[in-house]
């Protein structure tokens, strides 16, 4: 009996023991995985800053070689020609070039200018969907995703690339319609309230006092007006029950025979 107690206890120090090392390595394993996922997070950070950088450096080359291009195509005309050189010597002053009225012409300022706005609003465009691609991967990395977040996310990207396309076509920007989503149907009346006529006659049970059952009907015709509602019912199951509960019908009138 002593033997086997003492190998029984050996064997419960070994397992404690080993329970012991598996704990710690549980907690190396943990922490190894923390480090791992900010090391993640780095990475993707870096990978959209060098990204931007690149982004910035093609626009900054595209409009080097459009500087050049313009300074090119002004050095003749500032310059000249020998011959229009020599024909100005002899026959005096030359006539000033003609330009039609619907040809305008933009000054070298005003070209550059308009190439340095094109440029920063594609870098802005793509840094719109550099976010964008982000949002989404950490959206669709995550467990759970509540909708309602990720509809205000695609939403207010939509509006910034709406505004930069209208500043790049140099349009006024939508004004209507801005809530409303690709996918997503017009606002109608729901069903229990599509069937019925557009004017219903009060019970005399509901009525007041001062009504009588022969009084005109109430006018229902709010109910067709289109409600903006902010997100599609079937995020919310409970908002498909009716919203109040309709008057039942008024009992048909007695007919009493003449005696």
């Amino acid at each position: 009996m002593l033997q086997l107690k003492e190998v029984v206890d050996r064997q419960r120090d070994k397992i404690r023991a080993q329970d012991h090392e598996i704990q710690r390595k549980a907690w190396d394993t943990e922490a190894l995985q923390e480090q791992l996922n900010r090391f993640m997070t780095m990475n993707e950070n870096l990978r959209r800053k060098l990204a931007v950088v690149q982004a910035q450096l093609r626009s900054a080359l595209e409009r080097k070689g459009e500087a050049e291009a313009l300074w090119e195509a002004a050095e003749p005309a500032r310059t000249g020609t020998p011959t229009e050189q020599e024909e100005g010597d002899g026959g005096g002053a030359a006539a000033p070039p003609e330009h039609s009225p619907d040809q305008r012409t933009f000054s070298k300022e005003e070209l550059q200018q308009i190439l340095q706005e094109r440029n920063e609003l594609k870098t802005s465009l793509f840094l719109v969907e550099e976010e964008l691609a982000y949002y989404q991967r950490e959206l669709l990395n995550g467990e759970r995703v509540p909708a309602l977040l990720l509809h205000a996310v695609k939403s207010a990207i939509r509006k910034q690339r709406k505004k930069i396309w209208a500043k790049m076509l140099g349009t006024e920007e939508e004004t209507a319609g801005r809530w409303v989503s690709p996918g997503i149907p017009p606002p109608s009346l729901p069903p229990f309230l599509s069937s019925l006529p557009l004017s219903l006659p009060l019970s005399p049970s509901l009525s007041s006092p001062s009504l009588s059952p022969l009084s005109p009907p109430i006018s229902l015709s709010f109910l067709s007006l289109p409600l903006p509602p902010p997100f599609p019912l079937s995020l919310f199951p409970s908002l498909s029950l009716p919203l109040f509960p309709l008057p039942p019908p008024p009992p048909p009138p007695l007919l009493s025979l003449p005696p």
